[in-house]
């Protein structure tokens, strides 16, 4: 992803080609009208088209009075359309005047950066703040110490790097070191020190903890911005997971944005700002080719002009919830639209939301992060296992799709691997289910505390598991599992006085040897299966024999 310094430089570049691009426009529609052709419906289409992608996109390059000249000039001419005049309407003269009166709202001095506009530039460099990659802090804040200090200790089993403290004010001292990345607060600290401590945290997730679980407390809750509430005592296997969905939703994971419009210019201002936020984004100028775009990308947000040269906003948006993929994706429209009833209309027909430009780049990056934010949730919801919380069969599948056509486009290479728990039946026929469950979950739990943030991991079905790790050559992957394999190995179960241990076979698949998903998984299946064959209780890397591997 390009440094903060290289978007920087190349919106300062964007902004200045659109200036010089944006007086030689103003001058071309001022000659169009300067003579009336014969095809006067001709003219006004022309007319709407540039005058619409005009008021759309000059307000958010900073020409925020040209921006509204334009769109009171459109929507003229779109009377005219609707009700075309026999004759010339004697309006004509005025209009045309008005257009060559255009390049009057661009004064050099504001050479688009001066002037009021709906864009803050001074906030620039803090909107462009793409968030860093750091060990996951959490903070546990209660006014009880003891408490505070036993949950501390507790998540740190979980991988996280946790501090406490007995009040709000003392942990908003500690942020000098560095924000946390999560708080559980207790409710008593809101009624003692209110919510003024909370205001400078932003976007950290706020899960708060209470003795009460009255309508008061928790509309207290709800008010502070809690994404989380949970009652004395606290279950912490449920807290845990609470964490890590909210962890994941505002972690380190880019949200994938596509951008749909055939304005060249205002597409990569929307890609630049939304890049410097973190996010990866792709932009398609070419419609017929949304299929191939979705498919490469898998966007979780697409972001769709109205109208474009030879299709609308709307029948894309029809074309991709004919395929169950793209069913759940949220599609919003940006556009300089203004009828409330087409904007409606629009969203009656496959949308799930309506944006008006020109948008500053603040409410572009809310936009996206709020959706995309939301979407997560929901997809976390329902893609995880019940028992794990981990990842279920399909949704680790398509995540290794996604993971596979990245490695490719980065370079980078990529290792998936499958785990299996060595006579599992054995346990379950022994010990009862119950105690099963026990064993899967304690591997689970060992599985997201020694692989990195940037892996995933989940319940492939049973007892097997799959993991995904990124820019992870096979050796590399087979050090780690073979690490996990170990201590997996040296963990001891209870089960009514007797102890026991249980051990796991891997088999890992590089994408240097393989080019899709589908293939790396199969090959990570047949290494598993070489694993088990050879002895169990062993990591075997495709294509070669388990002493080799080793």
């Amino acid at each position: 992803m390009a440094s903060q310094e290289e978007i920087a430089a190349k919106m300062k570049e964007l902004h200045e080609q659109y200036t010089v691009k944006l007086r030689g426009e103003l001058q071309s529609l001022s000659d169009l009208v300067s003579d009336v052709p014969s095809d006067f419906s001709k003219l006004l289409d022309t007319l709407h088209q540039r005058l619409h992608k005009l008021a759309g996109s000059a307000g958010t390059f900073g020409f925020a009075e040209l921006s509204e000249k334009a769109r009171q000039l459109e929507i003229q001419v779109k009377l005219w359309l609707d009700n075309p005049p026999a004759n010339i309407p004697h309006e004509w003269e005025t209009f045309a005047h008005e257009i060559g009166q255009l390049p009057s709202t661009l004064s050099p001095s504001q050479n688009g950066k001066e002037q009021d506009s709906p864009v803050n530039h001074s906030s620039t460099e803090e909107l462009l703040a793409a968030p860093q990659h750091h060990q996951v802090r959490v903070y546990v804040v209660n006014g009880d110490a003891r408490l505070a200090e036993e949950m501390a200790f507790t998540l740190r089993h979980f991988g996280h790097q946790t501090s406490w403290f007995t009040s709000l004010a003392q942990s908003t001292q500690a942020q000098a070191d560095g924000r946390p990345h999560a708080m559980i607060i207790d409710t008593d600290l809101l009624q003692e020190e209110g919510t003024d401590p909370l205001m400078s945290l932003g976007t950290v997730p706020l899960i708060f903890t209470s003795h009460c679980q009255d309508f008061d407390t928790r509309i207290q809750v709800a008010r502070a911005g809690g994404q989380g509430f949970f009652l004395h005592p606290v279950d912490i296997p449920k807290l845990v997971d609470r964490l890590s969905q909210l962890l994941r939703s505002n972690g380190d994971t880019p949200y994938r944005v596509l951008i749909v419009d055939d304005d060249r210019d205002l597409a990569q201002h929307f890609q630049l700002v939304l890049q410097g936020a973190g996010m990866e984004v792709q932009v398609l100028e070419e419609p017929s080719r949304i299929l191939d775009a979705v498919k490469e990308q898998r966007p979780e947000i697409i972001l769709m002009d109205l109208y474009m040269p030879g299709y609308s906003g709307v029948e894309l948006a029809r074309l991709l919830r004919l395929q169950d993929d793209w069913l759940h994706t949220p599609i919003v429209y940006v556009s300089g639209e203004t009828d409330l009833k087409k904007q409606m209309s629009a969203l009656g027909h496959a949308g799930d939301d309506f944006i008006t430009k020109p948008l500053s780049d603040e409410q572009l990056i809310a936009a996206v992060k709020v959706r995309v934010s939301r979407a997560r949730m929901l997809s976390e919801l329902m893609s995880r296992d019940s028992l794990t919380g981990l990842f279920n069969h399909s949704r680790i599948k398509e995540q290794l799709v996604l993971e596979v056509s990245r490695a490719q486009r980065n370079d980078a290479p990529l290792s998936a691997v499958m785990l299996d728990m060595d006579k599992f039946k054995h346990v379950n026929d022994t010990y009862g289910h119950g105690v099963g469950d026990r064993v899967i979950k304690t591997l689970a739990h060992l599985l997201q505390q020694r692989v990195r943030q940037s892996d995933t991991v989940g319940r492939y079905g049973g007892e097997e598991f799959a993991a995904i790790l990124p820019d992870c050559d096979a050796a590399s992957a087979w050090s780690i599992v073979d690490d996990i394999r170990q201590r997996f190995g040296q963990v001891t179960f209870f089960s009514e006085g007797k102890e026991f241990h249980v051990t796991l076979s891997a088999g890992i698949a590089s994408s240097t040897d393989y080019d899709n998903a589908e293939a790396m998984l199969m090959a990570a299946d047949e290494a598993l299966y070489l694993a088990k064959a050879s002895g169990r209780n062993q990591v075997c890397l495709a294509g070669q024999k388990p002493e080799e591997s080793s």
